[in-house]
């Protein structure tokens, strides 16, 4: 499973959704939707700018779990 650390990044760095979607030129709808990890594709270029704007890396916004098997 592909988890979003949006929500982290942008708590520890003091910056609101409605400011990174500014800083983003990205719409508000779209930020929250990857704060909520709540996205069912991963924009290369979306990513691309939240590193660039929070100073970061991907594996800072972006982490894998695998799923737990013993529930099959």
């Amino acid at each position: 499973m592909i988890e979003m650390l949006l929500k982290d990044v942008l708590e520890q760095k003091g910056i609101s959704k409605y400011r990174l979607a500014l800083l983003c030129g990205l719409p508000y709808r779209t930020v929250c939707n990857y704060y909520s990890n709540d996205v069912q594709m991963l924009n290369k270029d979306h990513l691309v700018k939240f590193c660039e704007i929070l100073d970061c890396d991907l594996s800072d916004l972006v982490v894998y779990r695998k799923e737990d098997k013993t529930d099959i």
